[in-house]
């Protein structure tokens, strides 16, 4: 097999973002010229020279070599071609993704908390960067043929709010509700809205896809309470507490690999029976996404290269006011890759989703006049019922981003997955004191380590 051949399927099957550098390159470098400003990943291959002086060269420019994923360089070029196995392979990584696995790596993006949990979770043939690749596929295809798409996150505060239990921020006061429970006469729509996307991406981490297979479990129960006409709103702390004790350790349980085998025909059934239309992650096959990858698309900034000027914002009504003022800026639409935000719907900081019909009303009249191929949401857990109901007045895709909107916003805690090579861009002089901030108590939120660019 011819080495070329040998490269594109090296670099297809197990990052293809990888740049491959040739005999002519190495003996450039070796001379001492420097490396093209933008790559991130080296991926070597060379059967006739000596390696040494390279190396040095990937050194001096900041780059370290990657053993992990070069291993299984060297391990898919044997089984593709033996006769190859005389040819040397190196893997070069930049500094600044030092502690970073393979598995983790997304093409441009740096991060500094990753959770350390992901040494035990499985990633199989799903790297995060294989999956952004394939997001965006999917994302343009539904675009191409106008063919409306939902993208959907849940973290922890979701699965409060959709069990109705007042937790962290699913309380109210806190941000999605100012109502009680009780006074919310669309709590079940809410929750079934949950099962009417086309995607539910949640965390690597096990439990939160414990969570996501307890609620299949218990959409059976609250149907037929439903049907019976009883409602069920705990307000007592303590019982709130012990339940939510309960639902995280049972998820816990719910996220192992043998009894996630067992439950998966009566999951698949429950999901038949009641029409669930998503497709719900589980760690595998090749439709399934993690919540980091939709962070990762505002992250990377990849979404906002491959639609310059048909995205819409729908979030706070405060970060986006700024937003619409750092877009008049020509730095900071640089850095995005964008030319302009074709519209913004605001929402309330808090209580979103006292009423989310009215925001409803907002989208469609917004999409009506600005006809956008992306709507990025960040808006709560109001979510849950907004968007899987867009595609009733539009054919855009719908992707739930959440912190993302904070990022463009020029407010991201920047030690958040990703976001760690992130610029927050500023407004000199404007007042940022009204905004609900994710993190809001973070310590890091503004700290040096992170870039920031303060614009007049």
């Amino acid at each position: 097999m011819h080495i070329d051949a040998l490269t594109t399927q090296v670099t297809n099957q197990i990052l293809t973002s990888a740049l491959v550098i040739d005999s002519i390159s190495l003996s450039m470098l070796a001379e001492g010229q420097p490396l093209a400003n933008g790559i991130d990943i080296l991926v070597v291959f060379n059967s006739s020279e000596n390696l040494s002086r390279p190396c040095l060269a990937f050194q001096l420019n900041g780059y370290v070599r990657w053993h992990q994923l070069e291993c299984r360089c060297v391990n898919l070029v044997n089984s593709l071609n033996p006769a190859s196995s005389s040819a040397e392979i190196r893997v070069y990584k930049k500094n600044i993704y030092i502690k970073t696995q393979q598995e983790k790596y997304i093409v441009g993006c740096e991060s500094d908390n990753v959770l350390d949990e992901y040494r035990i979770v499985p990633f199989g043939n799903r790297p995060f960067q294989i999956q952004l690749e394939s997001i965006l596929q999917s994302i343009s295809d539904a675009v191409t043929h106008r063919t409306p798409l939902s993208f959907l996150r849940i973290g922890d505060g979701d699965v409060y709010f959709a069990n109705a239990l007042p937790v962290g921020s699913a309380s109210p006061g806190k941000r999605a509700l100012t109502l009680n429970y009780c006074q919310k006469d669309n709590l079940d729509s809410c929750r079934k809205s949950l099962w009417l996307n086309d995607f539910i991406c949640v965390e690597k981490w096990p439990a939160n896809n414990g969570a996501i297979r307890l609620m299949i479990l218990l959409e059976p129960f609250y149907r037929l309470l439903e049907f019976i006409g009883i409602k069920v709103h705990i307000r007592n702390r303590a019982v709130v507490s012990i339940i939510s004790q309960f639902l995280w350790f049972t998820s816990r349980a719910l996220a192992g690999k043998s009894i996630s085998r067992l439950l998966s025909p009566v999951t698949t059934l429950i999901a038949s029976l009641l029409h669930f239309k998503n497709t719900i992650n589980t760690g595998a096959g090749d439709q399934t996404y993690n919540f980091e990858v939709l962070y990762a698309l505002v992250a990377s900034r990849a979404i906002f290269r491959s639609f310059p000027n048909s995205i819409m914002l729908v979030g706070q009504s405060e970060k986006l006011a700024v937003i619409e003022e750092l877009v008049k800026r020509s730095e900071y639409r640089h850095y995005l890759g964008i030319e302009d935000f074709c519209g913004y719907v605001p929402v309330p900081k808090i209580g979103a989703a006292d009423n989310e019909s009215q925001i409803l009303r907002l989208i469609q009249a917004e999409c009506q006049n600005c006809k956008p191929e992306i709507i990025l949401l960040g808006i709560g857990s109001s979510k849950l019922y907004i968007a899987p109901r867009i595609r009733e007045f539009s054919d855009a895709c719908v992707i739930d981003v959440g912190a993302g909107i904070d990022a463009l916003a020029g407010v991201i805690s920047q030690d958040r997955p990703f976001f760690a090579n992130w610029i927050n861009f500023t407004i000199a002089g404007y007042d940022y004191s009204s905004m609900d901030l994710m993190d809001s108590g973070n310590p890091k939120r503004f700290s040096s380590l992170y870039g920031k660019s303060e614009l007049s």
